[in-house]
Parts: C-alpha cells; structure tokens; sequence
C-alpha cells in the first residue's frame, strides 16, 4: 500500500468533520472569532500566491512592522523603499518556500472569500535529523536545486530581478543582507538537530508564517497557530521552529516552549547587538 503523503494526509483532516469550522474556544475574543470564522483553510495553496504573501507579511507596511528577523536584516539599509522591500523579501525567499514545496510538507492558508487572497499562512515540512545528518551529498544536491529554482522563478513565476540587486547603489547593502542570511541558512540545519537530535524522529519544521500586514490584529496569527496545532496533534508529531525575540511571548502563548536560544552574529559588522534567535517546540497533546 502507498504510504500518503503529508499534504494528502492534512487535506483528509481539514475535510473531516472537526476541522471544518473555527475554533470556539470560550476564552478567545469575540470580536477576533467575527473577524476569522469566514476564513477557508486549505493546503491547495497557490505557491505564487504564497510567494507574494510572504513578501507582504515579512517586509511589512510603513505602519506595520515585518517578521522580526527581516526587520532585523534590513536595518543597514538607507533610504529603503517599501516597494523594494517587497521584492527582495519576495525573491529571496521563494528559494526556501521551493525547498518546502519539493519536500514531504504543506503550506497551510487561510483565504478570505470576499477579496480572494491569503490572509495568513505557515510553510510546514517533515523533518528528520538522522536522514538529513546521513546526507552527505546535500551541498551538491542544493547547489543543483538552486540552479533549478532559478530558472523556476524567471521562466514559470516570470519574476523580475530586484532592483537592489541591480542597482549599483545598493550593492554593500545587499551584499550584507546576503552575507547574513547565507549565514543564518549555514546554522539553521545544525541548530535544529541539536534541539531535535537523531532519536526523536519525525518531527514537523515549521519552517515560515505569516500575516498579510492587512489583516494583523485580527486575530489571524491566533487562528492559524491554533489550526495548525490541531493538526500536529491529530498527526502525533512534535513541532519545531526558530523565532526571533518579538514574537517569542506568541508562541509560548501558542504552546511552544524555548529550548535554546542563540545570538546571531552580523557577519558584515560584530558592533552591531546580536540578534537573539529563539530555537522552540511544542510536544503534542496527546502525549
């Protein structure tokens, strides 16, 4: 017999009968479940869509913050023009959002009928420290699929080049906002194994979420987090995620629990403060 995928498997428990409405939970607000009880859960997601999503959501507003670690990436940059912002969010993490899509996972979203677009969302991935300590081609194998991804996001996605990749006045400054993100993507893998060693098993990286700036304080995140528990518990599998200082109290309140925390180091200047990364999971409920 097949052995169903981890989206299929999500899908079948999104369709069934406890996972059709929102969560009614006596103690969350009334006026959040008003603002997210229409949302339509699906892991049928557009990627294109996502894309965007995560472009809105990391790289923020003039009047909303973006996710805490682009914020923090981004803080060299003089003069920085949202619609810039924007783009380059977009385009460099299309790469790690094409490593999920290639991989044993899901992107879960919430949409809003009325405008049709995606108003939170969280990239999901199977995860085993063992296989992936075991995988000694991995280096040459990521260097292939980044060849791939780059003819993906130029011929099917028709993406544009950034212009702060183009323009000769950005080039320190992104060429910094690369250098910390290489490194960041060089410890991801180590710190997740060491917080989830060998022995633990399958487990569900949590890899990327989000809100559109547009729908922030409706309690969105909440719903999304809570979704997404629900099924980890279904799936009897433990999450784990990386997430920086500011948003730290959300996921404790979320049922995550810090386990380490590492203080990244810009590579392009050690006077600035290192940015404290917070390395959490949560156990499943039915354990």
């Amino acid at each position: 017999m097949a052995i169903s995928s981890l989206k299929e498997q999500v899908r079948r428990r999104l369709g069934a009968s406890d996972f059709e409405t929102e969560n009614n939970n006596e103690h969350e607000h009334e006026h959040n479940k008003t603002k997210t009880k229409n949302n339509q859960w699906s892991v049928d997601c557009d990627s294109d869509a996502v894309r965007h999503a995560i472009g809105m959501s990391f790289a923020g507003t003039e009047t909303v913050k973006g996710e805490p670690t682009w914020e923090w990436g981004f803080q060299h940059y003089q003069d920085l023009k949202l619609s810039d912002k924007i783009h380059i969010t977009r385009f460099f993490m299309s790469f790690p959002l094409l490593q999920d899509l290639r991989s044993n996972g899901f992107q879960l979203c919430s949409m809003c009928p009325a405008k049709n677009e995606i108003t939170s969302f969280a990239s999901v991935r199977e995860y085993d420290s063992a296989v992936e300590q075991a995988r000694w081609f991995k280096k040459l194998r990521q260097g292939w699929y980044t060849v791939v991804d780059w003819v993906t996001l130029f011929v099917y996605y028709r993406e544009s080049l950034p212009r702060l990749l183009i323009n000769k006045r950005y080039d320190n400054d992104t060429k910094r906002l690369d250098q910390k993100f290489d490194k960041f993507d060089e410890k991801i893998d180590t710190w997740q194994q060491q917080v989830m060693p060998p022995n633990v098993g399958l487990h569900w990286y949590v890899h990327m979420v989000g809100v559109n700036p547009l729908y922030q304080g409706q309690g969105q995140g909440k719903a999304l987090m809570e979704r997404l528990n629900r099924l980890a518990d279904a799936s009897n599998r433990v999450m784990y995620l990386e997430a920086g200082a500011p948003n730290r109290i959300f996921y404790e309140k979320m049922g995550f629990v810090v386990q380490r925390t590492e203080l990244f180091v810009d590579p392009g200047d050690h006077t600035v403060d290192p940015y404290p990364m917070h390395l959490m999971t949560r156990q499943p409920s039915s354990q």
